[in-house]
């Protein structure tokens, strides 16, 4: 029997929903990011899991697992193999730059005289000098900035209880949405005020964006990289394969691989090696910077079609706001905005029909 409630009634009800509301947001706002995270990794591998599943006929609990455990492979190793390379290339740096000693129990004059023979190479440097005093302040500024990885390292090792527990959040949230993602959409359109097809209409770029830019910035950033790299080794600069794996990070960033083509091109430059030096930056330019424009239109979805400069504005903002993932985020956000601004000129306007034509429009619930 449906009850009509009183004016009173429905305000104190709404009140209670947006009090409780900011509590249940206070309780995880520790946990909002990885929360966040969680549900844009649900749709990523929604079409694995769709494949374990349906394809190849597993049930719903072996199907999450193999998924999850998928995950884990395709960041695992990956992550082993480029802490084996940084590892390596770091050492091999370390001994090039620094005295068996180490900075820490070298002497002024012998840090003094190491960097003044580095200052030999450049062209016109010949009469450069460092005083004993420069020296010396370089000298405190590298042990200070040694002291600081150090501090970053350790706090990353206290931190270990908080990631464990991310962890856990993660693979929870992973875990229960994957088997119930169509009742959880069913649900979420149940409670939306708006009509269905709106709904999904909404569902579905968000969708489309989240996979697009995902899928996108992960495999463009890596041929990115890669390439960036191969022009990087093409051109004899020492150190070329921790120089890859910093432009295949620096490529998923909104300025992209040339953080590291640029200066490297430009120290092969100053540094008297001009074959060198317009090999990188010709490589960088000619090709990596075309990468996108061609692998990206085969990657990006219709549905989550942006303006070049809106995608860019997105990402930067999204970046400055949420930090790495935020180049994702960011995007969502702006097609949200973009779809709303769509949704009120064809169904909300004054001038426009608020009836919605669902032969017209219709979605089917396997689209969303």
């Amino acid at each position: 029997m449906i009850q009509t409630h009183s004016m009173h009634n429905k305000v104190f009800f709404y009140v209670l929903v947006v009090a409780l509301t900011g509590l249940t947001l206070w309780l995880i706002s520790s946990y909002l990011d990885i929360i966040t995270f969680s549900l844009v990794m649900v749709i990523i591998l929604k079409p694995l899991y769709d494949f374990y599943q349906q394809r190849l006929r597993f049930g719903p609990g072996l199907a999450v697992t193999l998924t999850i455990v998928t995950l884990i492979l395709a960041v695992l190793i990956p992550s082993w193999l480029m802490l084996r390379i940084v590892n390596s290339q770091l050492a091999e740096l370390a001994a090039d730059f620094v005295s068996p000693q180490g900075v820490g129990q070298m002497t002024v004059q012998e840090f003094q005289a190491q960097i003044n023979s580095y200052l030999q190479q450049v062209p016109g440097g010949e009469q450069l000098r460092l005083s004993d005093e420069q020296a010396a302040e370089l000298r405190q500024g590298v042990i200070e900035g040694a002291v600081w990885l150090g501090g970053r390292v350790v706090n990353l090792g206290m931190s270990v209880p908080s990631i464990i527990a991310r962890m856990f959040i993660f693979l929870a949230i992973v875990g229960a949405l994957l088997p119930n993602y169509r009742a959880f959409v069913d649900k979420l359109l149940f409670l939306s005020p708006l009509d269905d097809v709106i709904d999904r209409i909404y569902l579905r770029r968000i969708k489309a964006m989240t996979r697009s830019m995902f899928i996108g910035i992960v495999v463009i950033a890596v041929i990115q990289g890669l390439v960036t790299g191969f022009f990087i080794w093409l051109a004899g600069v020492p150190y070329a394969a921790l120089w890859t794996l910093i432009a295949i990070v620096t490529s998923a960033l909104p300025l992209g691989a040339s953080l590291i083509a640029i200066p490297v091109a430009v120290a092969q430059l100053v540094l008297g090696d001009y074959t060198g030096g317009l090999i990188v930056l010709g490589g960088y330019i000619l090709v990596v910077t075309n990468i996108d424009n061609i692998i990206r239109p085969r990657l990006v979805s219709r549905e989550a079609y942006l303006d070049t400069a809106l995608v860019l504005i997105a990402a930067l903002g999204g970046y400055e706001l949420f930090g790495f993932f935020g180049v994702i985020y960011g995007p969502v956000l702006m097609i949200v905005a973009m779809t709303t601004i769509e949704v009120y000129g064809a169904y909300y306007a004054p001038s426009q029909n608020t009836v919605v034509d669902a032969a017209a429009d219709q979605v089917s619930s396997s689209e969303t």
